[in-house]
């Protein structure tokens, strides 16, 4: 295969997201290009080409200037042997940094342990020494058992989460829900009216004053770090994304307010970020269901959306209205010198 590096995807829209297309908006070319304003990391995109000149693969690697790492779902922890978590400066972060699912967006009819090994061998040939580790963060579980298969080295994996999927909420998939699931969603809309759960769609502009803090909250509480500029500075950067269109969801009860940010793209929908604020159990779960079910759906049947990602959090709620869950896993190796 050709390799080269280029330092930005500006010129690979044509062709990029016909690569993987079981990422979404988080891995589109839009996404990933809007993502090289951040002065926090160096960007180097590797691509390859065959015999005959056509795009086998486009490997975004991102080395990062800051010590600090971004999240908890970006940070090496618990892959090293020794339980340490590599400095920033030590790993090459492979595939993405962003959003619930990363690839090496190779091309589908080219995915194989020996195209994974030559692509792989080119990336760490291209470093100098300093770098101790490739990483993966991120990964479906089928691809990094392709990166695994393809390395050297022992790739250390550790689990992130279960990424929810509630396309069986609308489309065709509607008749594969099971009874139990259509039951819950039955008693969601009676408990909704009965507890005066009302809803409505915003834009950001109309909703961030409101929506923000409470944003912050739900990330305050898993022990995240966050700022309603923060989250205001997220949503902007989502709707300057080419072909993205940012929906926020409000429903609220006499009780309990929530709201649910979302981004289509394509015949995608990825529910990004939400707030609860504090109240009832039984109103939050009638909030929360509108939220993370039933307007999505609504909107996905409206706009011929036919995939809808969910996160990886709240699996018995989503999984009782009609979530299915894949794997996804990071992985750390050793480059071998």
């Amino acid at each position: 295969m050709r390799h080269e590096i280029r330092s930005s995807l500006a010129d690979e829209s044509e062709y990029f997201d016909e690569l993987d297309k079981d990422l979404g908006p988080a891995g589109s070319w839009g996404r990933l290009l809007a993502l090289e304003g951040d002065r926090r990391w160096l960007f180097e995109y590797h691509t390859f080409s065959d015999d005959m000149d056509r795009p086998v693969a486009v490997v975004p690697v991102y080395r990062r200037r800051v010590k600090k790492w971004p999240n908890s779902f970006y940070t090496p922890h618990a892959l090293n042997a020794d339980n340490n978590v590599p400095d920033t400066d030590e790993c090459l972060l492979v595939g993405g940094r962003d959003g619930v699912s990363s690839s090496l967006h190779v091309r589908s009819d080219a995915r194989s342990p020996e195209v994974y090994r030559e692509i792989l061998y080119a990336i760490r040939a291209s470093y100098p020494e300093k770098y101790r580790y490739l990483y993966f963060p991120c990964f479906p579980q089928a691809q990094l058992d392709l990166v695994s298969e393809a390395l050297p080295t022992k790739l250390l994996r550790a689990p992130i989460g279960q990424d929810a999927r509630m396309d069986r909420l609308f489309g065709d998939w509607e008749k594969s829900l099971l009874s139990k699931q259509r039951s819950t969603l039955r008693r969601d809309i009676l408990d909704s009216g009965r507890l005066g759960v009302r809803t409505a769609v915003f834009s950001w502009s109309e909703a961030r004053e409101q929506a923000a803090p409470l944003i912050v909250d739900h990330h305050r509480r898993k022990e995240m770090v966050d700022h309603p500029d923060l989250v205001d500075f997220r949503i902007r950067q989502w709707e300057a994304q080419p072909g993205v269109r940012i929906l926020v969801y409000k429903a609220w009860g006499p009780g309990v307010t929530g709201f649910l940010v979302a981004a289509v793209w394509k015949d995608w929908m990825d529910l990004l970020e939400i707030g609860l604020s504090p109240g009832g159990a039984e109103e939050r779960r009638c909030v929360y269901a509108q939220l993370i079910a039933h307007l999505p759906a609504s909107t996905a049947k409206a706009m011929n959306l036919t995939k809808m990602r969910a996160g990886l959090s709240a699996k018995q709620a989503k999984s009782a209205r009609g979530a299915y869950f894949s794997e996804v896993e990071s992985g750390l190796s050793l480059i071998p010198r």
